[in-house]
């Protein structure tokens, strides 16, 4: 099966429109095999019990209990059972905004958003590490975290949302610790690498609140060194490129959707919709309703 013919599993098969998240608890027999797939979620895997071969990247991995590992959107992935056993997993699949604005404003869990957003372009080969192991204390913490979030899920009581939210928390922070410089054996990247990580951390994000010091941060750089690589990368300073892809978004809207453009400006991550105005007529030339007015007239004409 070829990188294009991999079968893709969306979200919406699994998430309730207004709630992203999706978990249980799935049993591979032995000698079972899971054929290669991607999905367009994130998908967290944590192996309660068993054992079984992972691969994902050109990588293979002997998965036993207490491994966990993160499959970001569109990586490709497959499973075998072990022959003698059957091998049990938690499988939590949620949207990655679904906890944006929680860990955005948890500064010190650096290291989580590195794990989730930014490792998979950082590892050697030689030690390209997708999965962590957790043992002791913080398997403990982290099975029952994925435990209440199994029942939260089934049950669906008034407010198990909130309870979901916190507990996703609760299992990053464990996760966290886990990926420590002392837990987690990371290549140091190089300007390019980090550089491009970036723009793909905009590009999926510029509705997001990022700004350059939490960006900069993020990459061990002070704002003045990431702003000067960042704009030898890119030809644009962090502001232009983000603004370039929340523009680029807002066209997008423009021609599809009816939508005011108050209510896109929100959508693509301008709070101030009069700053939006500006940022759209220098980007473009024209207004919001300028922009919308000459699309539809060249379609018009093209009748």
């Amino acid at each position: 099966m070829t990188e294009q013919e991999v079968k893709i599993s969306r979200g919406a098969g699994y998430f309730r429109e207004e709630f992203p998240f999706f978990t249980n608890k799935y049993n591979i027999v032995a000698g079972q095999t899971i054929e290669r797939h991607a999905h367009d979620f994130v998908e967290l895997v944590y192996v309660l019990e068993g054992g079984a071969l992972h691969e994902m990247g050109g990588h293979l991995y002997t998965l036993r209990q207490g491994d966990l590992f993160v499959i970001e959107p569109g990586a490709a992935h497959s499973y075998k059972g072990a022959p003698d056993r059957r091998t049990v997993v938690y499988n939590v699949l949620f949207d990655r905004n679904l906890l944006y604005r929680e860990l955005a404003t948890m500064e010190d869990v650096v290291p989580m958003l590195e794990f989730l957003y930014l490792s998979p372009f950082l590892r050697k080969s030689s030690v390209f590490r997708p999965h962590l192991h957790v043992e002791g204390k913080q398997r403990l913490q982290l099975e029952n975290h994925l435990e209440t979030l199994l029942q939260e899920t089934k049950r669906k009581e008034p407010g198990y949302q909130l309870v979901v939210k916190a507990r996703m928390i609760e299992c990053m922070v464990v996760l966290s610790r886990q990926c420590a410089p002392d837990a987690v054996t990371v290549a140091e990247p190089t300007d390019r690498q980090w550089m491009e990580a970036v723009v793909l951390l905009i590009k999926e994000n510029f509705d997001k609140p990022l700004s350059l010091e939490q960006i900069s941060r993020l990459c061990g750089m002070s704002v003045t060194s990431f702003s000067h690589k960042f704009k030898a990368h890119t030809g644009k300073t962090f502001l232009e490129f983000k603004h370039e892809a929340q523009i680029e978004a807002a066209c997008g809207l423009l021609a599809q959707t009816d939508h005011k453009t108050i209510v896109i400006a929100h959508e693509v991550g301008f709070e101030d919709v009069s700053f939006f105005y500006r940022v759209f007529r220098k980007k473009t030339g024209t207004t919001p309703s300028g922009y919308r007015a000459s699309l539809r007239a060249g379609s018009g004409a093209g009748r």
